[in-house]
């Protein structure tokens, strides 16, 4: 059941990323022209590591199996490159601290944070994990983008969360679709 549960989440993972990534890693802003079309919510970067940053929300759909899959962009609008690499090993997310794979919703109205699923050896259902393509963008340099996505179960009655991103403002009711 896990091994095709995490099979189905690598698929929909995989596709949002070759979708939205070129060969080189992070495609150039201007290649995407609806990225903004596709951006439910946004926050803005509120720390200097992230500077220069905004993290674009683009899905948050639950699935049928219950997996709600959550899809953003980082776009680089700076001067310098913004790196996750501090917290990625090879291909996996280091869960740990402040990393990408440290992405939350958070359910407001009752105060329930929700963190991505792991599999059974404590990686992260994220776009960083085994069998992501090797494509995987860990900096992302200036005037471009990087699209990540994580996997979470959330509870039916669920339907907007606030999505927290290590190194952005929280993106407040994003509805799930």
């Amino acid at each position: 059941m896990h091994l095709r549960l995490f099979s189905k989440v690598i698929a929909v993972a995989t596709g949002i990323l070759l979708l939205t990534s070129s060969p080189a890693g992070a495609a150039p802003i201007p290649t995407q022209p609806n990225l903004d079309e596709n951006t439910l919510a946004e926050g803005a970067s509120d720390s200097s590591t992230t500077q220069g940053g905004t993290a674009k929300v683009n899905a948050l759909d639950r699935t049928d199996n219950g997996v709600t899959a959550l899809a953003w962009t980082l776009v680089n609008e700076g001067n310098d490159t913004i790196s996750i690499q501090a917290n990625v090993v090879g291909n996996t997310y280091l869960y740990r601290g402040w990393a990408f794979s440290g992405v939350t919703l958070l359910d407001q109205e009752d105060q329930v944070r929700y963190h991505p699923l792991m599999d059974d050896d404590g990686g992260c259902l994220c776009s960083a994990g085994e069998g992501v393509p090797p494509e995987f963008v860990t900096i992302v340099g200036a005037n471009r983008h990087a699209t990540y996505s994580s996997m979470f179960q959330l509870p039916e009655d669920v339907d907007a969360v606030t999505v927290e991103i290590p190194g952005f403002e929280p993106i407040e009711d994003v509805p799930v679709s």
